[in-house]
């Protein structure tokens, strides 16, 4: 998901950029908003389309919990890297955390949201 993502918003930025490029800053016109429109279909699109994948893989596998790991403002000042920035900020995880939460409860699955931080160790006991 995180690849179509970041493709679609590399081209939203550069046809902004191209219109915009010699006009004020605050510059809009019906062709910026036919343009940010389509970004916003391809967005909800893919959201759509991780989501289901997701889901339909629980169901195959007959998992009855979803488990989100999530941060409240995990994405603010996150310092990983300018193109690692660039890359995981643009994904709205929040839209596909609530569709995913949308299409459990659908499909009589239950959904945990847990602070991610216990998602991402593991812990293990040898002996």
């Amino acid at each position: 998901m995180g690849k179509r993502l970041n493709l679609v918003w590399q081209w939203y930025n550069k046809k902004i950029a191209e219109i915009k490029s010699g006009q004020s800053g605050d510059y809009w016109d019906d062709n910026l908003a036919a343009i940010t429109e389509k970004r916003n279909r391809m967005m909800r699109d893919n959201i759509n389309k991780a989501a289901r994948f997701v889901i339909n893989w629980c169901i195959e596998h007959q998992i009855g919990t979803v488990v989100f790991g999530w941060n409240q403002r995990q994405k603010d000042s996150i310092n990983i890297g300018k193109k690692n920035n660039q890359q995981f900020v643009q994904i709205p995880t929040a839209k596909l955390k609530t569709r995913i939460a949308e299409l459990s409860e659908q499909h009589g699955m239950k959904f945990v949201e847990t602070e991610e931080s216990y998602t991402s160790k593991a812990s293990f006991r040898i002996g």
